[in-house]
């Protein structure tokens, strides 16, 4: 088939890293939600101030260096919350935040010094999570010549509290990691079919599979094992066989293609041609980036921490 396996391109950039977490933040944290950007409490400023799921309070920092300052400040700034819940709690009433918890604090950087990462073993009480955020880029096509597709990569960091169940999924992180080769040929083949059908798939991988937003609110979750894979589509509520060799693969995909058509997502090869190609150059245009970007905001891979598993 001709791929490569994902390898770090480079480094991102500040800017692009807020305007992705801006965009997508409960890709960062399941169920995150930004109340407010550039927050100044009292001496210190917050990049992303907002709750998860379970409306604690939760600080999200980026920062590409001088970690350890950053990491104290952004303590302090918790600090600073606890001692005003009050003032918290009137001013996002209607947020019904649960202020008994802990708040989370998030650090998001391209690197976390080995000296940082143990000096949280001596930090007790903190809620402490921390992102590394890198360019990687997937040689899906290489043999036909056709351009890499290049996207920011999340991946968490161990650090004191995290068990030893979450370690081992994050040394597991993505699905390119898959030790049979026909399979991750299947799970590439897939994704190639896809994109060639349907235009801006946004494509993340979490420590058992992958995800795929497509036009029109429809997700598609592809469930990786050690000898098969299995394809949801979550609006239709389709559930495919396990896919456990090539043969019933292809019977898989001319069902699942069906249903593409039945979404109005599969446009001819001389559509696609004449629309989609078009429309695509278009985007590259007004957004720039990278060389060799399709598109640093509509595709990106992005992998999970363990409590967020597929369904």
């Amino acid at each position: 088939m001709g791929f490569v396996l994902l390898r770090k391109a480079a480094s991102v950039s500040e800017d692009d890293l807020r305007d992705f977490i801006g965009q997508y933040p409960a890709e960062v944290q399941e169920g995150l939600t930004i109340l407010k950007r550039d927050l100044e409490l009292d001496d210190f400023l917050v990049d992303f101030f907002g709750h998860d799921r379970e409306r604690r309070l939760t600080i999200l920092q980026v920062r590409p260096s001088n970690l350890e300052a950053h990491l104290l400040s952004s303590l302090a700034a918790i600090g600073w919350i606890l001692g005003h819940k009050d003032y918290f709690s009137n001013l996002y009433g209607r947020e019904a935040l649960n202020l008994d918890l802990m708040p989370r604090l998030i650090l998001v950087s391209p690197y976390f010094p080995p000296s940082l990462i143990a000096s949280t073993n001596f930090i007790k009480g903190a809620d402490l999570v921390f992102y590394t955020a890198n360019i990687f880029q997937v040689d899906m096509v290489r043999d036909t010549g056709a351009e890499p597709v290049r996207g920011i990569l999340l991946e968490r960091i161990p650090v004191n509290k995290t068990s030893k169940e979450e370690q081992k999924v994050v040394l597991r992180s993505h699905v390119y990691a898959i030790e049979e080769k026909w399979l991750r040929d299947l799970c590439i083949d897939f994704i190639k079919k896809l994109r060639e059908r349907v235009l801006r798939v946004r494509l993340f991988t979490r420590p058992d599979g992958l995800v795929l937003r497509l036009p029109g609110d429809e997700t598609v979750y592809v469930n990786t094992g050690r000898d098969y894979f299995q394809v949801h589509l979550a609006k239709r509520e389709y559930s495919s066989r396990p896919i456990r060799s090539l043969e019933s693969y292809r019977h898989f995909w001319d069902e699942f293609e069906a249903f593409l058509k039945g979404l109005g997502q599969a446009p001819g090869r001389e559509k696609e041609e004449e629309m989609g190609r078009g429309e695509t150059e278009k985007i590259q245009e007004r957004k720039g980036g990278f060389p060799g970007v399709v598109s640093l905001r509509e595709n990106f891979i992005c992998t999970f921490p363990a409590t967020n598993t597929l369904q």
